[in-house]
């Protein structure tokens, strides 16, 4: 993550947003409203600007990947690390009628 420079305005020190940027290829966002549904915020790189988009900073819950084949960059959601009690326990009791299944056909 990069922070610009600081300019001022009228004596007063403003700070620049925030802009992500992997090589030379820059993180947009751009607002988008589907057909069906509200709006949604799209992030993607490019190397130029983009009309209507406008640069962004990295959102905290994802993380930049390299395609391996085409070496892009691209956004990826995080994984959680940690798995909460309620999530285990809701796992396990809806896997309990398979696990059930499987004991009695393996006798």
């Amino acid at each position: 993550m990069l922070m610009d420079d600081t300019f001022t305005l009228g004596g007063k020190f403003v700070p620049q947003p925030m802009i992500y940027k992997y090589k030379t290829w820059t993180l947009y966002r751009k607002d988008v409203r589907p057909l069906f549904g509200e709006a949604e915020k799209v992030y993607f790189f490019a190397k130029r600007k983009t009309k209507g988009a406008e640069p962004s900073d990295l959102p905290s819950d994802y993380e930049v990947h390299v395609d391996s084949k085409s070496d892009l960059p691209v956004l990826v959601k995080r994984a959680s690390k940690v798995l909460s009690a309620t999530t285990a326990s809701t796992f396990f009791q809806e896997m309990q009628p398979i696990l059930y299944q499987w004991d009695k056909s393996s006798r």
